[in-house]
């Protein structure tokens, strides 16, 4: 992914990559396109894997604070996810 290497780049003592538009045209004029989707399979696996741990998480703490918190009459649901939404999805 472009992101990741032109923040590694960035922390090495002399940069390769002047800006973002520079980065691009050397990456892809070096390793070609593909260069610039390289790594993304691993990006989405994480963000799924991510995702799915958030929803499990939220979906159990909604199950166990239910109890607690009665269905409000005036929007027919629980206030559950307008509280603790903010802390589970960041």
């Amino acid at each position: 992914m472009i992101r990741t290497k032109l923040i590694h780049d960035a922390n090495k003592p002399n940069p390769q990559y002047r800006n973002l538009v520079h980065g691009v045209r050397t990456i892809v004029h070096q390793e070609g396109l593909s260069g610039v989707y390289r790594g993304l399979i691993a990006v989405m696996a994480r963000q799924g894997a991510n995702s799915a741990v958030r929803f499990t998480v939220y979906g159990q703490l909604k199950q166990l604070l239910e109890p607690l918190y009665p269905v409000n009459p005036q929007i027919g649901k629980s206030s559950i996810p307008v509280r603790f939404e903010r802390y589970i999805f960041f």
